[in-house]
């Protein structure tokens, strides 16, 4: 049956596409980035809506996201500032937000955005809320709901309102923690522990 609800109805006719065809948050975003480089403000716009309208997030067209970051569950729930320096390879969760605190520079220096840094393939767990000028070095894991608004080492993992350190990923051991860096779960131990040592 069908026609039940005048305004519910034509969007489920307009979905042409099946839902495992549906673009992730991560892939809209580098649709909108590649229009807002050539210029096309319009389009770029669009993708941002787009973005907002399939997943509910807001990730601007103007953000710098670094190669490889995949959004678990295609990206339900993510607002990223546009003026966020975030690496590759990361792990972004469900309902993560990085953002900015509302203060005229950056902690860390005079002049910079007072927005997050996040360092290459670090782990932003669900709810996890990463705010102000702050660093999240590399491979540092951020526990769900966690509220961070300092500096966190790199290796380091952190939870809790405000975050602390609760461990760190071992050195001599990373690949415990391999499984909670989705972009990384197709190296083996020897290639993980060995990008682990170089970054």
């Amino acid at each position: 049956p069908h026609g039940w609800d005048s305004l519910v109805d034509p969007w489920v006719d307009s979905l042409a596409v099946k839902a495992d065809k549906i673009p992730s948050a991560y892939r809209i975003w580098q649709s909108a980035h590649r229009y807002l480089q050539a210029g096309d403000t319009e389009r770029a716009e669009l993708c941002v809506q787009l973005n907002a309208l399939m997943h509910s997030s807001a990730v601007p067209a103007a953000t710098r996201l670094g190669e490889g970051t995949v959004f678990g569950y295609g990206g339900i729930g993510v607002v990223i500032h546009a003026l966020a320096d975030l690496g590759k390879g990361l792990t972004i969760a469900p309902h993560v937000t990085i953002g900015g605190n509302g203060k005229p520079v950056r902690r860390i220096g005079t002049g910079a955005p007072t927005v997050p840094m996040i360092g290459d393939y670090a782990v932003l767990s669900t709810g996890a809320k990463v705010l102000g000028g702050c660093v999240v070095g590399p491979f540092a894991i951020v526990a769900p709901n966690a509220v961070v608004i300092d500096d966190v080492a790199p290796g380091a993992i952190v939870g809790g309102v405000p975050a602390r350190v609760i461990g760190r990923v071992d050195p001599e051991q990373p690949f415990r923690h391999k499984a909670k860096y989705l972009p990384l779960r197709g190296l083996d131990d020897a290639a993980f522990r060995a990008l682990f040592d170089e970054t």
